[in-house]
């Protein structure tokens, strides 16, 4: 019996580690494309944060600088926006 219930542990020890392998290769094709997601994403985001600070000055006092400040965060004032009820 015991021969069996260790035949049966190594069957699924080795199906769990065809199963990882798979998993490790699927991460390996991933970095390459995440690391070309950063490349390709990092001038965009200095262009959105050039939108956003010239957004931000054309909103300056409003109520619409509150909105600005709920959807992105506090931007660089004294005090934080009220909530919009």
């Amino acid at each position: 019996m015991p021969g069996i219930a260790l035949a049966d542990y190594q069957a699924e020890t080795q199906a769990f580690k065809a199963l990882f392998d798979q998993l490790r290769a699927l991460v390996a094709q991933l970095k390459p494309l995440l690391q070309q997601l950063d490349t390709t994403g990092q001038p965009l985001d200095a262009k959105n944060k050039a939108a956003l600070k010239t957004l931000r000055g054309l909103l300056q006092g409003g109520e619409n600088e509150v909105l600005l400040d709920q959807i992105t965060g506090p931007g660089t004032q004294s005090s934080p926006a009220p909530p919009v009820a």
